[in-house]
């Protein structure tokens, strides 16, 4: 499972990872917003030794089989619409309420920019992870953000890059903004 959060968090690095210490909100509109993400992925996705000696030939294959795929629509651009709250933009996120599984830092923090650093790290599976995500409010209507993520079992190694890019629709949310 820790496997899926390393991979999930780096997804998720540019919407939802800020620092508390010297937070400093974007300059940027409240309401609906359109994002697109997209990531590029190389090398062997780490997998609990564990869990691998489990598996029979043919359930390794599968899920080799299903990690390559995964890998493959990770690549493909996602677009999404959000509401984006005061309250949301000026507390500062972490990663999800576990932080004793990554620690996030905070590099720079600006109404035009946010630089963060994170390791992330499990082990009761030798798992860590670790990168930095950049994001800047090009105006108060657009953003983007990159990131790069490395984990790591020790056996094998992923890579991932991140680009991230946000505009402004309007200060009504419609049906996404009534929670």
């Amino acid at each position: 499972m820790r496997n899926a959060i390393l991979a999930g968090l780096t997804m998720l690095a540019p919407l939802a990872l800020w620092a508390a210490d010297n937070y400093t909100p974007l300059d940027v509109k409240l309401g609906l917003w359109e994002s697109t993400s997209s990531n590029q992925m190389s090398g062997t996705p780490p997998v609990p030794e564990e869990l691998l000696s489990r598996l029979t030939p043919e359930q390794r294959a599968k899920m080799e089989a299903a990690m390559k795929a995964q890998m493959a629509k990770a690549a493909q651009p996602k677009t999404t619409k959000s509401c984006l709250t005061k309250e949301e933009l000026n507390k500062p996120m972490l990663f999800g309420n576990d932080t004793s599984f990554c620690k996030p830092t905070l590099i720079t923090s600006t109404s035009s920019k946010q630089e963060i650093h994170f390791d992330c790290s499990d082990d009761k599976n030798s798992l860590k992870a670790a990168g930095n995500v950049h994001i800047e409010a090009l105006n108060s209507e657009n953003v983007k953000a990159s990131g790069q993520v490395t984990s790591s079992d020790g056996a094998n190694k992923m890579n991932m890059q991140t680009s991230y890019s946000a505009k402004w629709l309007s200060a009504d949310c419609g049906p996404l903004g009534k929670k």
